[in-house]
């Protein structure tokens, strides 16, 4: 054994001294495993395993991939309006009172006059027409109840609605039935009026009677103007023949405008053939010339 306490060794080699107790101490533990048939062994340490990760599926193009996603949510958007249902409004909410009316409207609804709605609470609405400014609406709900405090209960402001209805189908149905036989009877005059036009403006009126005579007279002239250059072959005659011809042709273009003037209006002319007669006069006067 070494002593090595302080007093033997000197301060210079107590970093020697530990390492030779280090050791003689290691030798010592060594020789007494050995006796005891121990064997020290230092864990082995395990090698960390491998993670061998699986290759990432192949990525497919941009546009099937937008394909994919487009019919995806079309058919999920399909579904959606297939199986959405429709929110049904609740007339008995709250929200139902909050509605407006206007004063006339008010005043034709329920039957109340302009000193019924002075009392009522009123607000500013944005007008329905441009440039306009806000209109004046009041709340229904309390036109409601001043229309019951007005007429006592629902059932007599119902029952005076129904009345005042009647009253104004009677009044349509009258001044319908009034209109309908004054249409009756201005059809009934004018067809009287157009068929004594018929009478006095046509062939066998004042002017269609004139033209008629004048169609005699120049039609016998020109028969004897004929027979006269057939038999004495005279060039005068001959010239006198077509003169009165050409009269008689114009005095048939006036008779066929008097009788074409009176005719009825139809699809073709609406306006009717009034004209004609001022279209054949027109047509007789460059004819003589």
């Amino acid at each position: 054994a070494v002593d090595l306490s302080a007093g033997s060794v000197p301060p210079a080699d107590k970093s020697t001294a530990k390492a030779v107790i280090q050791e003689t101490q290691a030798e010592a533990v060594e020789r007494i495993a050995i006796q005891k048939d121990v064997i020290i062994v230092e864990p082995v340490k395990s090698k960390p395993e491998l993670k061998v990760e699986p290759p990432p599926p192949p990525t497919p193009p941009e546009g099937e991939k937008k394909e994919k996603k487009t019919a995806k949510s079309i058919i999920q958007e399909a579904v959606e309006k297939v199986t959405k249902k429709r929110i049904r409004v609740d007339l008995t909410a709250s929200s139902v009172e909050r509605n407006f009316i206007t004063p006339v409207r008010a005043m034709s609804d329920f039957l109340l006059k302009p000193s019924d709605l002075e009392n009522l609470r009123a607000t500013k609405r944005r007008s329905p027409y441009e440039n306009e400014p806000p209109i004046t609406v009041f709340w229904r709900k309390d036109v409601e109840a001043r229309a019951i405090e007005v007429w006592g209960s629902k059932d007599n402001l119902t029952k005076e609605l129904l009345k005042r209805d009647l009253e104004r189908r009677f009044y349509q149905q009258n001044t319908f039935t009034t209109k309908r036989k004054l249409r009756d009877y201005r059809r009934e005059k004018d067809h009287q009026r157009e068929q004594k036009m018929v009478e006095t403006a046509g062939l066998f009126g004042p002017s269609g009677k004139v033209v008629l005579t004048a169609v005699a007279i120049n039609g016998s002239n020109f028969l004897f103007k004929l027979f006269a250059w057939i038999f004495t072959g005279s060039h005068s005659m001959f010239s006198e023949c077509i003169h009165s011809l050409a009269d008689t042709i114009n005095q048939l273009i006036l008779a066929y405008g008097i009788h074409k003037s009176v005719q009825r209006a139809d699809s073709d002319h609406p306006y009717g053939y009034t004209n004609m007669r001022y279209v054949s006069s027109l047509i007789s006067g460059v004819g003589i010339f």
